[in-house]
Protein backbone atom coordinates (compact mmCIF):
# COMPACT_ATOMS: atom_id res chain seq x y z
CA UNK A 1 0.00 0.00 0.00
CA UNK A 2 1.34 3.41 -0.94
CA UNK A 3 -0.06 6.59 0.57
CA UNK A 4 0.66 10.23 -0.15
CA UNK A 5 0.58 12.98 2.47
CA UNK A 6 0.67 16.69 1.69
CA UNK A 7 2.28 17.81 -1.57
CA UNK A 8 0.57 19.62 -4.40
CA UNK A 9 -2.34 17.28 -5.07
CA UNK A 10 -5.70 17.76 -3.36
CA UNK A 11 -7.29 14.56 -4.62
CA UNK A 12 -8.66 12.42 -1.80
CA UNK A 13 -8.33 9.18 -3.73
CA UNK A 14 -5.84 8.16 -6.40
CA UNK A 15 -5.95 4.81 -8.14
CA UNK A 16 -3.19 3.24 -10.18
CA UNK A 17 -3.78 2.06 -13.71
CA UNK A 18 -3.58 -1.65 -14.46
CA UNK A 19 -0.41 -1.04 -16.47
CA UNK A 20 1.27 0.77 -13.55
CA UNK A 21 0.35 -2.01 -11.15
CA UNK A 22 1.75 -4.67 -13.48
CA UNK A 23 5.01 -2.72 -13.82
CA UNK A 24 5.47 -2.55 -10.05
CA UNK A 25 4.54 -6.21 -9.67
CA UNK A 26 7.48 -7.11 -11.90
CA UNK A 27 9.76 -5.25 -9.50
CA UNK A 28 8.45 -6.52 -6.16
CA UNK A 29 6.80 -9.90 -6.83
CA UNK A 30 8.18 -12.81 -4.83
CA UNK A 31 10.73 -10.64 -3.00
CA UNK A 32 9.28 -11.23 0.46
CA UNK A 33 9.12 -14.38 2.59
CA UNK A 34 5.69 -13.39 3.93
CA UNK A 35 3.88 -16.07 1.93
CA UNK A 36 6.72 -18.53 1.93
CA UNK A 37 6.72 -21.83 3.78
CA UNK A 38 10.14 -20.87 5.14
CA UNK A 39 8.63 -18.27 7.46
CA UNK A 40 9.32 -19.49 11.01
CA UNK A 41 6.21 -20.64 12.85
CA UNK A 42 6.05 -21.32 16.58
CA UNK A 43 3.47 -22.88 18.85
CA UNK A 44 1.24 -20.27 20.42
CA UNK A 45 2.07 -19.60 24.04
CA UNK A 46 -0.65 -19.19 26.65
CA UNK A 47 1.34 -16.33 28.14
CA UNK A 48 1.31 -12.74 26.97
CA UNK A 49 3.91 -12.38 24.26
CA UNK A 50 6.34 -9.50 24.71
CA UNK A 51 8.25 -8.64 21.57
CA UNK A 52 10.30 -5.49 22.03
CA UNK A 53 7.61 -4.04 24.32
CA UNK A 54 4.84 -4.75 21.80
CA UNK A 55 2.23 -7.18 23.18
CA UNK A 56 -0.13 -8.99 20.85
CA UNK A 57 -2.46 -11.48 22.52
CA UNK A 58 -4.01 -13.04 19.47
CA UNK A 59 -2.66 -13.67 16.01
CA UNK A 60 -4.73 -12.18 13.22
CA UNK A 61 -5.97 -14.13 10.25
CA UNK A 62 -4.77 -13.48 6.72
CA UNK A 63 -6.65 -10.82 4.74
CA UNK A 64 -7.00 -11.49 1.04
CA UNK A 65 -7.28 -8.58 -1.39
CA UNK A 66 -11.09 -8.43 -1.24
CA UNK A 67 -11.16 -8.47 2.58
CA UNK A 68 -8.42 -5.85 2.80
CA UNK A 69 -10.26 -3.59 0.37
CA UNK A 70 -13.46 -3.93 2.41
CA UNK A 71 -11.76 -3.06 5.70
CA UNK A 72 -9.80 -0.23 4.12
CA UNK A 73 -12.85 1.41 2.59
CA UNK A 74 -14.66 1.25 5.95
CA UNK A 75 -11.61 2.78 7.61
CA UNK A 76 -11.32 5.48 4.93
CA UNK A 77 -14.96 6.50 5.41
CA UNK A 78 -14.32 7.09 9.11
CA UNK A 79 -11.96 10.00 8.38
CA UNK A 80 -13.25 13.54 7.94
CA UNK A 81 -13.28 15.19 4.51
CA UNK A 82 -10.66 17.66 5.71
CA UNK A 83 -8.40 14.81 6.72
CA UNK A 84 -8.91 12.88 3.49
CA UNK A 85 -8.20 15.96 1.37
CA UNK A 86 -4.55 15.83 2.48
CA UNK A 87 -4.07 12.18 1.57
CA UNK A 88 -4.27 9.90 -1.41
CA UNK A 89 -3.67 6.19 -1.76
CA UNK A 90 -2.61 3.66 -4.36
CA UNK A 91 -3.68 0.13 -3.56
CA UNK A 92 -0.90 -2.14 -4.81
CA UNK A 93 -1.91 -5.42 -3.20
CA UNK A 94 0.01 -8.66 -3.69
CA UNK A 95 2.25 -10.98 -1.72
CA UNK A 96 3.63 -9.21 1.39
CA UNK A 97 2.00 -5.86 2.20
CA UNK A 98 3.80 -2.92 3.74
CA UNK A 99 3.00 0.80 3.79
CA UNK A 100 5.03 3.38 1.87
CA UNK A 101 4.09 6.98 2.69
CA UNK A 102 5.25 9.76 0.37
CA UNK A 103 5.20 12.97 2.42
CA UNK A 104 5.21 16.57 1.13
CA UNK A 105 6.09 15.67 -2.44
CA UNK A 106 6.12 18.86 -4.47
CA UNK A 107 7.67 20.84 -1.63
CA UNK A 108 11.29 22.03 -1.54
CA UNK A 109 13.99 19.75 -0.16
CA UNK A 110 15.31 22.82 1.63
CA UNK A 111 12.09 23.35 3.60
CA UNK A 112 12.48 23.22 7.37
CA UNK A 113 8.89 22.15 8.05
CA UNK A 114 7.57 20.35 4.94
CA UNK A 115 10.55 18.82 3.16
CA UNK A 116 9.76 15.70 1.07
CA UNK A 117 10.46 12.35 2.68
CA UNK A 118 9.41 8.71 2.38
CA UNK A 119 8.35 6.50 5.29
CA UNK A 120 8.32 2.72 4.85
CA UNK A 121 6.36 0.91 7.57
CA UNK A 122 6.86 -2.84 7.47
CA UNK A 123 5.65 -5.36 10.05
CA UNK A 124 8.15 -7.92 8.73
CA UNK A 125 11.57 -6.39 9.36
CA UNK A 126 13.21 -9.77 8.88
CA UNK A 127 12.43 -9.33 5.17
CA UNK A 128 14.86 -6.37 5.11
CA UNK A 129 12.55 -3.69 3.68
CA UNK A 130 15.51 -1.39 2.89
CA UNK A 131 16.36 -3.75 0.05
CA UNK A 132 13.46 -2.15 -1.83
CA UNK A 133 15.01 1.33 -1.80
CA UNK A 134 16.44 1.29 -5.38
CA UNK A 135 13.09 0.14 -6.76
CA UNK A 136 11.16 2.67 -4.68
CA UNK A 137 13.30 5.51 -5.99
CA UNK A 138 12.89 4.27 -9.55
CA UNK A 139 9.14 4.15 -8.97
CA UNK A 140 9.13 7.76 -7.70
CA UNK A 141 11.24 8.89 -10.66
CA UNK A 142 8.78 7.21 -13.05
CA UNK A 143 5.88 9.04 -11.37
CA UNK A 144 7.65 12.38 -11.76
CA UNK A 145 8.57 11.60 -15.36
CA UNK A 146 4.98 10.64 -16.20
CA UNK A 147 3.76 13.93 -14.72
CA UNK A 148 6.33 15.91 -16.72
CA UNK A 149 8.10 17.17 -13.62
CA UNK A 150 11.76 18.30 -13.85
CA UNK A 151 13.21 16.41 -10.86
CA UNK A 152 16.28 14.37 -11.79
CA UNK A 153 17.32 10.98 -10.44
CA UNK A 154 20.07 12.75 -8.51
CA UNK A 155 17.55 15.01 -6.80
CA UNK A 156 15.23 12.09 -6.01
CA UNK A 157 18.17 10.22 -4.47
CA UNK A 158 18.34 12.99 -1.86
CA UNK A 159 14.77 12.44 -0.63
CA UNK A 160 15.14 10.66 2.74
CA UNK A 161 13.71 7.14 3.03
CA UNK A 162 13.12 6.18 6.66
CA UNK A 163 12.17 2.74 7.97
CA UNK A 164 10.97 3.28 11.56
CA UNK A 165 10.72 0.46 14.08
CA UNK A 166 7.11 -0.65 14.17
CA UNK A 167 5.14 -3.52 15.77
CA UNK A 168 5.98 -6.85 14.17
CA UNK A 169 3.67 -9.60 12.98
CA UNK A 170 3.98 -13.02 14.59
CA UNK A 171 3.22 -15.15 11.57
CA UNK A 172 3.19 -14.97 7.77
CA UNK A 173 -0.41 -13.82 7.45
CA UNK A 174 -0.87 -10.68 9.56
CA UNK A 175 0.67 -8.02 7.31
CA UNK A 176 -2.64 -6.73 5.93
CA UNK A 177 -3.97 -6.08 9.43
CA UNK A 178 -0.82 -4.19 10.37
CA UNK A 179 -0.94 -2.03 7.23
CA UNK A 180 -4.48 -0.99 8.18
CA UNK A 181 -3.25 -0.15 11.68
CA UNK A 182 -0.37 1.95 10.33
CA UNK A 183 -2.70 3.85 7.98
CA UNK A 184 -5.15 4.61 10.78
CA UNK A 185 -2.40 5.69 13.18
CA UNK A 186 -0.70 7.98 10.67
CA UNK A 187 -3.87 9.67 9.47
CA UNK A 188 -5.13 10.17 13.02
CA UNK A 189 -1.91 11.34 14.60
CA UNK A 190 0.58 12.69 12.06
CA UNK A 191 0.86 16.50 12.00
CA UNK A 192 0.35 18.50 8.82
CA UNK A 193 3.89 19.88 8.97
CA UNK A 194 7.03 18.04 10.05
CA UNK A 195 10.63 17.52 9.00
CA UNK A 196 13.02 14.56 9.15
CA UNK A 197 16.16 16.66 8.78
CA UNK A 198 17.25 15.67 12.28
CA UNK A 199 15.98 12.09 12.26
CA UNK A 200 12.60 10.59 13.00
CA UNK A 201 9.89 13.07 14.00
CA UNK A 202 8.34 12.54 17.42
CA UNK A 203 5.31 10.69 16.07
CA UNK A 204 7.41 8.04 14.33
CA UNK A 205 9.40 6.91 17.32
CA UNK A 206 8.97 3.62 19.14
CA UNK A 207 6.70 4.92 21.90
CA UNK A 208 4.15 6.08 19.32
CA UNK A 209 3.14 2.48 18.64
CA UNK A 210 1.55 1.48 21.95
CA UNK A 211 0.43 -2.14 22.52
CA UNK A 212 -2.93 -1.08 23.95
CA UNK A 213 -3.70 1.05 20.88
CA UNK A 214 -2.73 -1.84 18.61
CA UNK A 215 -5.05 -4.28 20.38
CA UNK A 216 -7.84 -1.70 20.44
CA UNK A 217 -7.54 -1.22 16.68
CA UNK A 218 -7.63 -4.95 16.01
CA UNK A 219 -10.79 -5.23 18.11
CA UNK A 220 -12.24 -2.37 16.07
CA UNK A 221 -11.51 -4.32 12.88
CA UNK A 222 -13.17 -7.41 14.31
CA UNK A 223 -16.31 -5.37 15.08
CA UNK A 224 -16.80 -4.28 11.46
CA UNK A 225 -19.58 -6.36 9.85
CA UNK A 226 -18.04 -8.67 7.30
CA UNK A 227 -19.71 -9.13 3.90
CA UNK A 228 -19.76 -12.37 1.96
CA UNK A 229 -16.48 -11.92 0.10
Amino acid sequence: MLATHGGTSTSSEKRMTKHEIEEIKEIFEFTSPCFSNTFPHHERSKRRINCKNIIIRKEKKKLDTAAFEWYFRNLWKSFSDDKKSSFGYLDCLWNHWSLLILCHFGESLESKIRAPCMLLLDSLQMANPKRLEPNIRKFVFDIYKEEGRPESKQLISKIPLLVPKVPQQRNGEECGNFVLYFINLFMDGAPENFSVSEGYPYFMKKNWFGPEALEHFFRKLDSIPKPDL
